[in-house]
């Protein structure tokens, strides 16, 4: 039998035990209840809600019959995928999140109107399905600059497109067009096409408001 001193140590060690369990529960995030309570990846941020389809309008497009029939025959039964014509695009597929931003994409080459189907189901893409509302996400800025704000096409007075929205440090697709919203509502227009490789809407409002391009 044990003696009142070694059963008064047990619990005292037991005790110990547990508050270093609590203290280390606290301080590391981990939850006693398994993944329930650990932080996520905003969902919004990955989940697949819809789709955009770029592509030549001829060019590769003219060696690939079954992925033009898709285009020409399937695609309007899918409301929640777009097309854009980009000169000299290969055909490809990017999945969009719920902000519209890219999170993935692969190539039409080497499939037929069934597989494309198939791929399309694979990420939840459906016949039928509605096309999405996206919402703008929102970046943090700079002392200059809000965000980059797209543009359908190369002309940054096209219809916006809030998929290609960027953050002000983010460097600028070249296949993008849009505005610099710089601080005090100052808006700078950004084509596509040949321009500096490294663009950034942070470096683009500073040079402007600090009157460097001005000059």
């Amino acid at each position: 039998s044990y003696s009142f001193c070694t059963l008064l140590g047990n619990r005292m060690m037991k005790r110990v035990l547990i508050l270093l369990v609590l203290q280390y529960t606290l301080c590391s995030g981990w939850s006693l209840f398994g993944d329930r309570d650990k932080p996520k990846k905003e969902e919004a941020d990955t989940k697949v809600v819809g789709a955009r389809i770029e592509t030549c309008r001829g060019c590769r497009l003219n060696y690939l019959p079954r992925v033009r029939a898709f285009i020409d025959y399937y695609l309007n039964q899918y409301p929640a995928v777009t097309i854009k014509y980009i000169n000299g695009a290969p055909p490809e597929i990017l999945w969009l999140n719920t902000y519209g931003i890219e999170v993935g994409r692969d190539s039409l080459e080497p499939l037929n109107e069934k597989g494309i189907e198939k791929l399309l189901e694979s990420k939840g893409v459906t016949k039928g399905m509605a096309a999405p509302r996206y919402t703008a996400k929102q970046y943090k800025g700079t002392d200059v600059c809000i965000a980059f704000r797209g543009t359908e096409d190369c002309n940054p007075k096209d219809v916006r497109s809030i998929g290609m929205d960027r953050d002000c440090r983010e460097t600028v697709p070249q296949l993008s067009a849009g505005n610099c919203e710089c601080v005090g509502g100052l808006k700078l227009p950004v084509e596509c096409g040949e321009r500096n490789l490294e663009l950034t809407c942070e470096a683009l409002c500073e040079d402007v408001i600090h009157g460097d391009v001005m000059e």
